[in-house]
């Protein structure tokens, strides 16, 4: 487990140092994989929030990229859910937290939804919620830059070529991304 953190954050800063090169491998992966590998290093931190997650596929499903880059934007949503969970348990609005995942595939797209019971996104910001330095972390609670969910969007829609959109569903909110299927 350790070692398998440590060989992602190497990898992590070497994604960061080659993030503006335009000679990046670019690989066919599954996002499945991906998600798994995502999974097992968060799962001390989802366990001890008390935050149970689903992982569902309803297709056998390929995307083209730098598959790092991908895993970077899983885990900025996935710890972007577990933040405003935790803040849920602590406000004492929910017990547990929730999140599921589930990979679809829809004519020659295939289809991402991470959804949590964290409460939503404030309609105020909703709408700038992909814009460099906005944040839905209040300064009392943590001290996020806003700049997570920017960097996701950039990596999917300008390096993946695909689209990335949040909605809030009823008990949270719905991070959706497309992207063309290999």
């Amino acid at each position: 487990m350790v070692s398998s953190n440590i060989n992602y954050m190497s990898e992590t800063i070497n994604d960061f140092r080659n993030f503006l090169n335009p000679n990046r491998k670019i690989i066919t992966f599954s996002p499945q994989k991906s998600l798994e590998e995502v999974l097992t290093i968060l799962d001390a931190q989802l366990k001890c929030n008390e935050v149970i997650y689903s992982l569902v596929s309803d297709c056998n499903l390929d995307f083209c990229g730098v598959e790092n880059e991908f895993k970077q934007v899983m885990f900025i949503l996935i710890n972007n859910a577990i933040d405003a969970i935790k803040l849920k348990i602590q406000e004492n609005i929910i017990k547990k937290g929730e999140i599921s995942i589930k990979l679809s595939c829809l004519d020659d797209k295939g289809i991402l939804e991470i959804s949590d019971n964290g409460g939503g996104i404030d309609d105020k910001i909703i709408e700038s919620i992909f814009d460099p330095y906005v944040t839905t972390k209040s300064q009392s609670h943590s001290h996020g830059m806003g700049i997570g969910l920017y960097i996701a969007k950039n990596i999917i829609e300008s390096r993946m070529k695909g689209s990335l959109s949040v909605e809030n569903i009823q008990a949270g909110s719905c991070f959706r991304i497309y992207l063309a299927l290999k």
